[in-house]
């Protein structure tokens, strides 16, 4: 089809208000970007804080179910260094030493067959099977159907191990059944954000991150961005004895929170570790002060390990 009778001269309204030819209208054209994101109120600390405690006294309470029995899975979310596994050994330790409890804990990663074995070990009531930070199991298919029955909510958990496998024996070589009845406990402690994970579909095992927080009972500690990291880091910094435990006075630890708040956005990483790692530096400013008689500063130190460089 040819061109319309007189379009070749046509002028078109430019975005500056002149006429000019379609190719320069079309090319001045640029696209409306709408910001349709809502907009976002900071909560005050005060706030937040208290909300975290909430969900750490409720995962202490959970936990002590688990020891008594009545808690048969449970899975927590938070961010990694907060507390999670600490709280996690401490409630289990206790209970070990009453004489209440057995549990072991997996940290890091694990195989289908090697968790199919500690179910096995663990299927006992009493018995409590913790995997901390190990994720990895939820990208083999196989290993999430071992996590998912060992989680499963229902009356009987019924785990089988029907291919054949020469790692299906005990610690002695004796053979170990492939099928059994859980009756232990299991507590997974992940470092992920598992509600925006799952909402966002953002990673390719979010729907099995979905069925195992469907089966076991569920708690966000709701530590996973920088104010919420850094209020609970002054939380444990203010209330704890941790600055004594390393050895680091008074005046030197209100250095180190004032440097921590007021980086808290350039950081590497905010956690718990962080105030470890700012303990040991000062005490290596001090140190080499003292040895060299020549002011050593912390900040400085601070600024070359702490921070995030562009």
């Amino acid at each position: 089809m040819g061109r319309p009778r007189g379009a070749k001269g046509k002028l078109y309204r430019l975005p500056d208000g002149t006429l000019g030819p379609r190719r320069l209208a079309m090319a001045t054209v640029a696209p409306v970007v709408v910001d349709a994101s809502p907009s976002i109120t900071a909560r005050p600390d005060v706030e937040v804080l208290a909300e975290i405690k909430e969900q750490f006294d409720v995962f202490g309470i959970l936990l002590d179910g688990v020891v008594a029995g009545k808690v048969r899975s449970l899975m927590s979310a938070g961010a990694p260094g907060v507390g999670k596994s600490h709280l996690v050994e401490t409630k289990l330790e206790r209970a070990k030493n009453a004489g209440t409890t057995q549990y072991r804990v997996v940290s890091g990663g694990i195989s289908a067959v090697g968790l199919y074995k500690l179910g096995w070990e663990m299927r006992h009531p009493g018995h409590v099977i913790v995997l901390d930070d190990s994720d990895d199991i939820l990208e083999n298919d196989e290993g999430v159907s071992i996590l998912k029955a060992l989680t499963d909510s229902g009356q009987y958990r019924h785990v089988h191990w029907l291919k054949e496998s020469a790692a299906l024996v005990d610690d002695d070589g004796n053979p170990i059944d492939t099928s059994y009845e859980y009756n232990g406990a299991m507590v997974f402690v992940t470092n992920r954000n598992v509600q925006q994970d799952i909402d966002a579909a953002r990673t390719k095992f979010a729907p099995h991150l979905k069925a195992i927080s469907d089966r076991a009972l569920y708690l966000d500690l709701l530590i996973h961005d920088r104010q919420q990291l850094g209020v609970w880091v002054n939380h444990i910094a203010s209330s704890t004895g941790i600055f004594p435990e390393q050895g680091i006075t008074e005046e030197h630890s209100k250095e180190i929170m004032a440097y921590i708040n007021d980086h808290r956005t350039d950081l590497r990483d905010l956690s718990l570790r962080t105030i470890i790692k700012s303990c040991d530096l000062m005490k290596t400013a001090i140190d080499l002060s003292e040895y060299t008689r020549a002011p050593v500063n912390f900040a400085r130190l601070a600024n070359t390990t702490l921070l995030r460089k562009s």
